[in-house]
């Protein structure tokens, strides 16, 4: 290979390379190396993104925005995969999140969203010291001397409705917004489908059995000659179907409950 078949080449990678990240082909999907730029501007909106295509190298002026007013912010975990779209051949923006290690909702000087449960706790146990507060003030008596008849006399003192209601997560939790941990919790995935599990074992064992009492219903009807008894059992029979529908309907929903758990 001489001078120019080497020249030829290098100019072919370059074109290529300018290629993958022109306009002729605007995202890619990679994996995030880093976040927070390089050592230089260290732009905690900027990223380093490796292509899936190892052979590629890794761009680092990826930034987590298209704009920097943008909003909500996202910010991928690292390792996670995006897709990528490019301004131009050195820079981009995320354009696709898979794992998410954070989000920014219209700033961050409010800072984390209410956790409802903790809150509910805590207003919950402070409630329950005022009510408990409040019924021992409202039984509580105080013991004076009447001067006029010589006697121990009880003065009740009470603080008439003083009562605080629970605080409930429907109060102060926002449906709109919703936050997580961003981990599966295993354990309460197992203990919601040991449930569902339970309701579906009792909707089939009770639908069985109300199956078995409709099929010796149904027979003792279609076999028996004394119309008293055929009467009986007919009775039966018409007082079972109903019932029978009612528990199938138990039966699918708690098998609906369940399918919905093992989905997850």
């Amino acid at each position: 290979m001489n001078y120019v078949d080497n020249i030829r080449n290098a100019v072919k990678t370059l074109a290529n390379e300018a290629i993958e990240f022109s306009l002729l082909k605007p995202a890619f999907v990679g994996t995030v190396q880093s976040i927070g730029g390089d050592e230089n501007d260290g732009d905690a909106n900027l990223c380093t993104i490796q292509p899936l295509d190892t052979s590629r190298t890794p761009v680092s002026n990826i930034s987590l925005v298209s704009d920097s007013n943008a909003n909500p912010l996202f910010t991928p975990a690292i390792g996670s995969t995006v897709s990528v779209s490019m301004y131009d051949s050195t820079s981009g923006f995320i354009c696709g999140y898979g794992a998410v290690k954070s989000a920014a909702i219209a700033g961050e000087q409010h800072g984390g969203m209410v956790i409802a449960a903790n809150i509910v706790a805590k207003l919950n146990a402070i409630e329950n010291l005022l009510n408990a507060f409040f019924i021992l003030f409202n039984t509580h008596t105080h013991s004076y001397l009447n001067v006029v008849t010589p006697a121990v006399t009880l003065v009740p003192n009470s603080i008439e409705g003083a009562t605080f209601n629970p605080t409930t997560v429907s109060e102060i939790e926002n449906i709109v917004v919703k936050h997580g941990t961003g981990q599966v919790d295993n354990t309460a995935l197992g203990i919601a489908l040991a449930a569902a599990q339970e309701k579906v074992d009792i909707a089939k064992a009770n639908l069985k059995a109300i199956k078995n009492s409709l099929d010796t219903a149904t027979f003792n009807f279609d076999n028996t000659t004394d119309s008293v008894a055929k009467a009986s059992y007919k009775t039966q029979t018409d007082s079972l179907n109903p019932i029978l529908f009612q528990k199938q309907q138990i039966y699918n929903a708690a098998q609906a409950e369940l399918d919905a758990i093992n989905n997850q």
